[in-house]
This record gives C-alpha cells, structure tokens and sequence, in this order.
C-alpha cells in the first residue's frame, strides 16, 4: 500500500510474477475497441446524503485536507470476498512496488503524469499470490485542470465513456492476446479511480470510491 503527497519516489521491482503479468497484459492493449468492447454500465455508487463530490479545503497549512483511506479501509476483506466470491484473493501488501512498471505500461502518458502530479495517490491491490491473478486500484486527488486534461486526452483515445450518477466513466477492455486486461477510470468531482484488473470482476473501483466519499463526508 502506498499513501503519499506530492511528490515521492517508489521502490523499483514487486512480485515478479504479477509484474511481468501487468507488462504483458498491457502491451496487448489494442488500438482501438471493437464494437463489443463498450463499457459494461456500472451499478451507482450511493454514498451517505452529504459526501456527494467532495471539493476538499486546504488544511491551513496548505496541505489538502482530503482523506484517502488506507487499503483496509478503502475495501475490505468481507468486500473483496463479495466481489469475486474466491477464498485466495487476498490483499497484496507490496502492490506499490509495481507502480514504476504500471506508469510505463498501464497509464497512458497523460494518465501517468496526472497519477505522479496528484496532491495525493495511493495503490492498493488483490488477487491470488505469485499467480499474475490481481485486480488493482489506484486512488488520485486531482485539481480540476488536471482532471479536465486527462478527460480530454481520454476522450480522443479508444476508451469509452458512461455517465453514472455524478461519477464519469471511462473504460477499455482488451480479451485478446495472451491474456486479458480490463482498465476502468472513475471521476467524481476530485476523486479520480483508476481499476485495472485482469480478472474483469467489476466493482472494485464502485468500492474504492464509495469508501472516498465516505472518509470525506461531512456533517
């Protein structure tokens, strides 16, 4: 689990097996989508009444005071289970590891600069060990230039675009190649979710961001 303010270098290497299974799932991303490769609507999200798009003030130190949970908090054990009904998907402590390899082979260029410029980030991950089976969740705070430039450049890329609720969807899946790889990003207000799963269990973002919505609600 990794939980920083901008900005903060990552360890370099984590399981070897999941690492070389996010390179090769990415690279055999396709250009662009065939027709059946739409995003699949996603259940909506229904936070409490008052941790609707949340716009956090900054703290008086200059430093954002929006909340980002740890891991455990952002989705749970008994949730996980209840996603992917699988006793061995298990939370994978040293996911951030990963990060350097996500950034050059996950993240589009302008998706990875907007992760490694956030105010604040945080990866977690789940999945069954030294299998290459994992579902990753990367949770960012962005301004609202840097969520209108990511928007942009997403929009002229081959993900497509839903509209649930307040949340913006933006999804691409590939099922060809050797294996297949399912990347959704999640926008609610600051709150930008990025998903990448090479199971296709959904929900795991619609889990991450109701758990963001909620650490930052008020009353």
């Amino acid at each position: 689990m990794m939980h920083r303010s901008r900005p903060r270098a990552t360890r370099v290497g984590w399981g070897l097996v999941t690492v070389v299974a996010v390179v090769v799932l990415t690279a055999c991303a396709p250009a662009a989508p065939s027709s059946t490769e739409a995003a699949t609507p996603r259940p909506s999200v229904t936070p409490s009444p008052s941790s609707s798009s949340p716009t956090p003030a900054p703290g008086t130190d200059g430093v954002s005071s929006f909340v980002l949970p740890d891991c455990a908090e952002l989705i749970s054990d008994a949730e996980v289970q209840a996603l992917t009904s699988d006793p061995g998907y298990v939370s994978l402590p040293d996911i951030s590891e990963g990060l350097p390899f996500l950034l050059e082979y996950g993240f589009g260029p302008v998706a990875g600069d907007a992760f490694t410029q956030a105010a604040q980030s945080e990866i977690c991950g789940w999945g069954i060990k030294d299998s290459g089976i994992v579902d990753q969740v990367l949770v960012a705070e962005l301004s609202d230039a840097e969520r209108a430039s990511l928007e942009t450049a997403l929009a002229d890329s081959a993900f497509t675009r839903t509209v649930v609720g307040e949340s913006t969807i933006y999804a691409h899946h590939s099922t060809e190649g050797i294996a297949p790889l399912y990347r959704w990003y999640i926008f609610q207000g600051t709150i930008w979710i990025a998903n990448f799963s090479s199971t296709g269990y959904e929900g795991f973002g619609d889990a991450a961001l109701a758990a963001v919505l909620e650490a930052n609600a008020t009353a």
